[in-house]
């Protein structure tokens, strides 16, 4: 075969291979990058708007730290409301809560605690918003509401101490001191060494010694001939 032929067969059937599909080659040459370019602005949106949220933030602990509890709400108040969707929204709304907290205010204390349980984006952030919540309805004696807020819980992730601590203090509001105990056994066991232990052991002793089982409980039973 004529290799000059060989060549034009080539030629032709590239011609023709381009007619059918560089149209599709070059729309998706310049999709692809349109998505890339597409991906690299909405990351540098995200940075923007996480470096606007962290600014506000160290704003509020510093306006805290001065002394300025409406100023730090202020901008609080708009990490909230503008940066909601940022990690930094859920932990303002925790220090917002703290503040309410100290101001005497618990309902709004409340309202921000549940706003970062809903909003967080960390699940150990969502975790700490919850325990407070749930310790603060037990200070209000809303006992039934943190019961709900515990029995909810599903993965209690690195905070299992914590919430079996919180089921003993639940316990011991409601009377029951034999489940409060257990459960500051519990949590003991699982923080032994932790910076909450002598915490713990404190509870425990506070509780008092447990009861001693019944003579007639000791006994075993009786096998009638």
């Amino acid at each position: 075969m004529d290799i000059h032929l060989h060549e034009d067969e080539e030629l032709e059937k590239l011609k023709e291979w381009g007619k059918n599909y560089g149209v599709a080659l070059i729309l998706g040459a310049v999709i692809g990058l349109g998505g890339l370019f597409g991906y690299r602005y909405w990351t540098h949106h995200l940075e923007q708007r996480a470096a606007a949220a962290s600014t506000l933030y160290d704003e509020v602990i510093y306006n805290l730290n001065q002394g300025k509890p409406d100023q730090a709400a202020k901008l609080g108040g708009k990490v909230l409301q503008d940066y909601k969707s940022t990690p930094y929204a859920a932990l303002t709304a925790l220090l917002l809560a703290k503040s309410s907290y100290d101001k005497g205010d618990l309902a709004s204390a409340q309202r921000q605690l549940q706003w970062a349980m809903d909003h967080a984006r960390q699940k150990a952030v969502g975790h700490v918003a919850r325990l407070r919540l749930a310790h603060l309805l037990i200070a209000e004696g809303k006992i039934d509401g943190a019961l709900k807020l515990v029995e909810s819980v599903k993965d209690t992730g690195g905070y299992t101490s914590s919430y079996d601590e919180l089921r003993g203090d639940l316990f011991r509001a409601k009377g029951d001191m034999d489940k409060a105990r257990s459960a500051y056994t519990k949590a003991l066991s699982e923080d032994s060494g932790g910076k909450y232990s002598e915490v713990l052991r404190m509870k425990l002793a506070d509780l008092g010694p447990a009861p001693a089982p019944s003579a007639t409980a000791a006994q075993p039973a009786k096998v009638s001939p």
